[in-house]
């Protein structure tokens, strides 16, 4: 299978519910060639934290979702890396508060004081084709969504995996969000935790 497998798509849909729950799902490979399982996960929002400031109390926010693609034949693992996901939003009177811009980089810290940089391709910044109105403040938007991929190793995913606290920054050509200890969800840790053993451990079939 090519690299280029790092633009794997994870079906987005652009409403304002609250985020959903952690899942992984097999893609379907029956029309392509090589019939490599690939398993990608969705809904691994990193924070609540906005980077704005506040809270979101919707489903928006950034997102790392694991993937992983292994070899048909002896289960190995051939591709292991994340899907980032930026869900946000323009607005005619506040502008993208939140809008990250390209995404270039995602860098972890671990307790350790150890950083692991990940390199952001396959860029993609989308906007809804649905502008909503608010008739009140006059105003006018849409929902975005900035994504890209990020290519890990097995080891470094290990040590991420197995930290029972993290740091994080990711980095986008508009701005950039600085996610402390106490501002990532335990829920993150615990979805890499479970992908990791489940689908990235080299045993894992």
């Amino acid at each position: 299978m090519k690299k280029s497998i790092f633009i794997i798509a994870t079906v987005l849909v652009l409403t304002g519910c609250g985020p959903s729950q952690f899942s992984v799902k097999q893609l379907d490979t029956r029309f392509s060639k090589d019939k490599s399982p690939v398993y990608v996960a969705e809904n691994n929002r990193i924070s609540s934290k906005s980077i704005a400031g506040g809270f979101h109390i919707d489903n928006q926010g950034v997102y790392i979702n694991p993937f992983v693609v292994k070899d048909s034949s002896s289960g190995k693992i051939t591709l292991l890396g994340f899907n980032i996901i930026n869900k946000t939003s323009f607005d005619s009177a506040t502008g993208g508060v939140n809008m990250l811009g390209i995404i270039r980089e995602v860098v972890f810290e671990l307790p350790s004081g150890e950083i692991i940089p990940l390199r952001v391709t396959s860029q993609k910044n989308r906007s809804s084709d649905i502008i909503y109105f608010n008739k009140v403040s006059r105003t006018a938007g849409y929902d975005k969504l900035e994504t890209g991929t990020a290519t890990i190793s097995k080891e470094d995913f290990s040590k991420i995996a197995s930290a029972n606290s993290l740091s994080a920054k990711i980095s986008g050509t508009r701005q950039s969000m600085i996610y402390e200890q106490g501002d990532i969800a335990p829920e993150f840790i615990v979805n890499l935790k479970q992908f990791y053993q489940t689908y990235a451990n080299q045993s894992a079939r």
